[in-house]
């Protein structure tokens, strides 16, 4: 937590964005606890909204779209991370605001 502190005192967000692990169903799971008990910790360091987005499927998004752009994956799952964290920030910036 210390990292991520250090991380936020030095660019001062305005919010977060956390993917949510929902089952396939849309139900929360024992992932969806260890994620709320992390944003709870998280809401101790950082007084700004947090936001959960459903991350579902977002890791075989990434690797069928660096597939399609001629990328192997193989056992890269830092890079198919890396790119499905871009794409769980997409789907946040793409949705509609609130009361909007």
């Amino acid at each position: 937590m210390n990292q991520i502190g250090a991380v936020i005192e030095e660019y001062q967000p305005n919010g977060l964005v956390i993917g949510y692990p929902l089952s396939m169903s849309g139900e929360k799971n024992r992932q969806c606890e260890q994620v709320d008990r992390f944003i709870e910790r998280l809401g101790r360091i950082f007084t700004g909204p947090i936001h959960k987005v459903d991350e579902r499927l977002s890791s075989v998004e990434a690797t069928r779209t660096l597939h399609a752009h001629g990328q192997k994956t193989g056992k890269d799952k830092k890079r198919i991370d890396r790119l499905a964290a871009v794409l769980i920030l997409q789907r946040f910036l793409d949705s509609p605001l609130p009361g909007g």
